[in-house]
């Protein structure tokens, strides 16, 4: 992929997400990348569960592994680059939290304070949006 090729994915990427914090809507390939990306960063996952919750503004996932299959030992890293694409994704207000057997085993924290965005009609809280996938 060409640098103007990034540039303007990345472009794209800011449009949906000022667009996102002004209507409280998701886009479709927002939610892909949100319900993928927990495969990629945690190898031996078969099925992830969790979802968005707008109000609190977290993504949350609840891991269930591959048997025999352990977390990864740099789990906390793979989880911490997760947050940052969250963030690029939605904005530097949310937080992840990764959950496996009911304990959280990361809590990535908000880098700003969750706010009311001036001149929108948006209120935050009105839509929690839950996914269940299995790898296939």
């Amino acid at each position: 992929m060409s640098e103007s090729s990034v540039d303007t994915v990345a472009a794209q990427v800011i449009q949906m997400r000022d667009m996102f914090r002004r209507t409280g809507v998701l886009y479709e390939v927002q939610m892909k990348n949100l319900t993928i990306w927990p495969y990629l960063a945690f190898p031996g996952v078969a099925k992830v569960e969790g979802g968005v919750d707008i109000k609190k503004r977290r993504v949350l996932y609840e891991l269930k592994l591959e048997k025999r299959k352990k977390l990864p030992s740099h789990m906390k890293a793979r989880a911490q680059g997760l947050l940052e694409s969250i963030h690029f994704l939605l904005g530097r207000d949310f937080e992840l939290k990764v959950k496996h057997r009911g304990a959280v085993i990361f809590h990535g924290k908000r880098l700003e304070p969750v706010k009311r965005y001036e001149g929108t009609d948006f209120e935050a809280g009105k839509v929690v949006k839950p996914w269940n996938f299995q790898k296939t």
